[in-house]
């Protein structure tokens, strides 16, 4: 007893749809001699031994092209008009300079076989395809038995061998149910653990360049605390816009670890979801999402550590700026009272001249030098000080000093008054 009807499922999965399909579809029909077939699938024979059906399925950010590779009739149990067709396909992706090349592919080989099929005629299948032995062993899902064939990268591109042996009785309802369709079943499943996959290579080197950020931000925060020195008006500012500079980098790269770990979140939850609605509680996938889950654990530690970081940068900030608003209101006093000290010097000078003016050719005597030069002291420093503590709110200061000048001006002109009587 031996397997049947070999055949080979390749899902290409591309990124950004809209540009991908406008160029790939027509080029690849060329290419390779397809006729529409029906609504998004064309079809076609080869003279090497084998037709091709392409089928184009389009999710919200994925473009994915199912290719279906079939023997012709006289040569239906032959494994190697399988190989042969897709290495062609997958080096004219690759040399094809005028369309992008998808970031990932799924190959899977299947076949039916009768239900009384020995183990052994079941390994040699497995290690024929994989060229030795197979990365795993069979594993039981509903629909039949399941290997890991191979997982690399194929040049640039990311690729997952599969082979699946369906019992004759089931093939059948498992052939439109879990190999053809594009919106469930394989194909499903792989472009969701394909994603995590992606993305899981991806957080290796963002991690990378989130570490660095934190590193960096570290060393210009104890820098900063070791060498601030809180009297140096000039030298602040400068090593504050330095760890800013920092801290802008640091959050650019915690945003970007953030955006994964949502998308990472997201398509796990599709792949748990796609895994559990076609009952595919393998050990080949559970330990896919096992290692999808403990990465998401790990960004989320990392996520935790940089926001630890970012707390402890944001405190040293506002200390800082703190102590740079006390120091400036301390300035602004000093400078207040400079310029009050300013105008009380010209309000004395302003009180003796305007008193001296106004009984300037009278016959009105002064009063003595030593009440003029004491009243119009007491105005001079009584006024700025009154309208400073006006300035700064202090209501019940700036009230008496206001009383006080009051006073003082009245005492000129009464002074005045009693001298010449």
């Amino acid at each position: 007893m031996t397997i049947a009807n070999p055949r080979l499922n390749l899902q290409l999965f591309y990124s950004d749809p809209a540009s991908v399909e406008s160029g790939l579809i027509p080029a690849f029909v060329r290419a390779f001699d397809l006729t529409p077939f029906a609504e998004s699938t064309w079809q076609g024979d080869s003279k090497g031994g084998y037709k091709i059906t392409a089928g184009l399925c389009i999710t919200h950010d994925t473009l994915i092209l199912q290719i279906n590779i079939t023997p012709l009739e006289n040569e239906k149990n032959s494994w190697d008009l399988l190989t042969q067709p897709v290495d062609t396909i997958m080096d004219w992706l690759i040399s094809e300079k005028r369309i992008r090349q998808p970031w990932c592919c799924s190959r899977l080989f299947y076949c039916h076989a009768p239900t009384g099929i020995s183990v052994k005629e079941l390994a040699n299948t497995a290690a024929h395809l994989s060229q030795g032995e197979p990365s795993q062993k069979p594993e039981t899902t509903p629909f039949g038995w399941l290997w890991l064939l191979d997982e690399s990268q194929f040049r640039s591109i990311w690729k997952r061998d599969v082979l699946l042996v369906v019992p004759e009785e089931r093939y059948l309802k498992v052939k439109p149910l879990f190999i053809d369709t594009a919106q469930s079943g394989f194909t499903r499943i792989e472009l969701y653990l394909q994603k995590c996959k992606h993305l899981v290579r991806q957080h290796e080197s963002i991690r990378d360049d989130l570490s660095m950020a934190i590193s960096n931000l570290q060393k210009e925060m104890l820098e900063h605390l070791v060498t601030s020195d809180f009297n140096k008006i000039q030298v602040e500012p400068v090593l504050m816009e330095t760890m800013s500079r920092q801290l802008m980098r640091f959050l650019t790269q915690k945003a970007a670890v953030e955006i994964l770990h949502n998308s990472l979140k997201v398509n796990l939850k599709l792949f748990e979801e796609h895994l559990e609605r076609l009952r595919m509680d393998t050990p080949l996938y559970n330990r896919d999402r096992d290692k999808a889950s403990r990465q998401i654990e790990q960004i989320e530690s990392d996520l935790e550590n940089a926001r630890v970081i970012e707390e402890s940068v944001s405190s040293v900030q506002d200390i800082q700026r703190s102590a740079e608003a006390s120091r400036f209101e301390r300035a602004s006093y000093l400078l207040g009272y400079t310029a009050a000290l300013l105008a009380g010097i010209s309000l004395f000078n302003s009180f003796l001249d305007i008193w001296s003016l106004v009984l300037e050719n009278s016959s009105w005597v002064l009063p003595a030098a030593w009440i003029r030069i004491l009243l119009s002291s007491i105005s001079s420093i009584t006024i700025p000080l009154g309208a400073t503590w006006l300035i700064g709110r202090k209501k019940w200061p700036a009230l008496v000093a206001i009383i006080i000048s009051l006073v003082a001006i009245i005492g000129m002109v009464l002074s005045t008054f009693l001298i010449n009587l």
